[in-house]
């Protein structure tokens, strides 16, 4: 049997139950939301393309301070910070993603999301939308395949494929879809303890199936496993994507050992245990900040409008740490090769 790895320790490892009475958020004041509105402006002035945006660019001369807190939160600490009371209502959804570009840029280097230059992915139902006149959703609809960040509905525990992913709220649904988060390494911990075997298959890992319109061509798998848990340079790190996993195994014929195949399922089983996840439910105008490193994060069902424009709604930012010690196996996000900027 493989040597059982050791438990994580730090602040990195922890349970939802232990942030119950722990005021963690980050809340704007007036003062603030000037200085974002000022940034805002001169950024516009400026002409600067979106995905060229740091943060010398979007200035907040007394908020970009204290946003180090925050990002310390998020890479050393806890992995998760939440900022509150971004004044949504007075942009247009073009200026809320640079808005919410700016403030990331106070946290990491902005990636493409796909093959076709999406800097800013709006995270919405599409699944019944067949052709659109918005801008930013046309070439999504018109995908052979969507993606999951597409779909409504509960989205089970996993990983994006960046250091850091944000998510800026400007609709919430009818009724659901609350946001909870999990420590991977505290999920690390449990599996080590309670299933040694099925640890050493997530360190082992999976292979990955990839869309035809993320390749660019036909539809490819991975060419070697994708570990679930790794260490690298010192520092452990997670990734995880049930999805493309899924369809490697239903399409591909991939198949596993059981402690593998048992392995897929036992994250979710702990992850979901009462007091592991800690839940948020975000509102328009909070910033979700997520190291994906360190957290699993998922979603709970929710009933969403018919309408697409009151259809629950979050502008998606995919970030990089420079010198962030990450696994390359763990830096799938290099198959984007942006065409174009949308």
């Amino acid at each position: 049997m493989t040597e059982r790895p050791p438990p994580i320790t730090g602040p990195q490892v922890w349970t939802g139950a232990e942030f119950d009475r722990i005021d963690w958020a980050f809340r704007l004041d007036d003062r603030d939301r000037d200085e974002i509105d000022r940034a805002l402006a001169a950024v516009k002035r400026s002409g600067i393309a979106l995905r060229d945006i740091r943060r010398e660019h979007f200035v907040l001369p007394t908020l970009g301070p204290r946003l180090k807190a925050q990002s310390d939160a998020v890479e050393v600490g806890r992995g998760f910070a939440l900022l509150k009371g971004i004044p949504i209502e007075r942009y247009d959804e073009d200026d809320n993603g640079i808005v919410a570009w700016g403030l990331c840029a106070h946290f990491g280097s902005g990636l493409p999301q796909s093959r076709q230059g999406d800097y800013i992915n709006p995270i919405i139902d599409l699944t019944d939308i067949t052709s659109t006149t918005h801008k930013r959703l046309q070439h999504i609809v018109a995908r052979g395949e969507l993606r999951v960040s597409h779909h409504g509905g509960r989205r089970y525990w996993h990983t994006d494929t960046a250091d850091i992913v944000a998510l800026l709220c400007l609709r919430i649904a009818k009724s659901g879809g609350t946001s909870r988060l999990a420590s991977s390494m505290m999920v690390h911990n449990i599996l080590g303890a309670e299933f040694p075997d099925e640890l050493a298959a997530l360190y082992d890992g999976f292979y990955y199936h990839i869309l035809p319109d993320d390749t660019g061509g036909a539809a490819s798998l991975s060419q070697a496993k994708v570990p679930v848990f790794k260490e690298y340079n010192g520092a452990p790190g997670c990734y995880f994507i049930p999805e493309p996993v899924e369809r490697a195994i239903t399409r591909e014929g991939i198949r596993y050992s059981p402690a593998a195949e048992a392995a897929r399922f036992r994250i979710e089983e702990i992850a979901d245990r009462p007091g592991m996840a800690l839940r948020m439910t975000l509102e328009p105008g909070d910033l979700q900040i997520i190291n994906n490193r360190v957290l699993l994060h998922a979603r709970e069902d929710y009933e969403d409008w018919p309408e697409i424009e009151r259809r629950r709604l979050l502008l998606r930012l995919w970030l990089r740490v420079p010198g962030r010690t990450t696994a390359p196996e763990m830096r799938v996000h290099s198959q984007f090769e942006p065409t174009a900027s949308y």
